[in-house]
């Protein structure tokens, strides 16, 4: 995230009556999203190598609290935590090591390239 969208992300947190986003996380409102979702996507596969998806990614946090479907994409915990890995401090993905959910759904992982 970019200093501004971290400014915007915390704020938005804040105006929801949230400290943390752990808290948002084990919210009523998180927990109807995250049911709708999944029964929205019971078929799907991991938008990043295809495998079982297991958690729900935020593409933007944007929307936080009124999440729209393509803000969230399913994903496996290993292709969950190789997105937020490629994050620098700046927020910006680390493009030489990985497209993370480009347009075609795949998360585009260089062999040779290292975090």
């Amino acid at each position: 995230m970019t200093r501004r969208s971290k400014r915007t992300f915390w704020g938005k947190l804040r105006s929801l009556g949230y400290t943390t986003y752990g808290e948002y996380l084990e919210s009523d409102h998180w927990k109807e999203v995250r049911s709708w979702f999944w029964a929205r996507n019971k078929n799907r596969h991991c938008r990043g190598c295809g495998g079982k998806p297991e958690q729900i990614h935020h593409v933007t946090y944007k929307r936080l609290g009124a999440e729209k479907p393509y803000d969230l994409v399913a994903v496996c915990r290993s292709c969950h935590e190789a997105v937020h890995e490629a994050e620098l401090p700046n927020g910006r993905l680390r493009r030489t090591t990985c497209s993370v959910l480009s347009h075609t759904g795949r998360l585009e992982r260089r062999a040779n390239a290292r975090l």
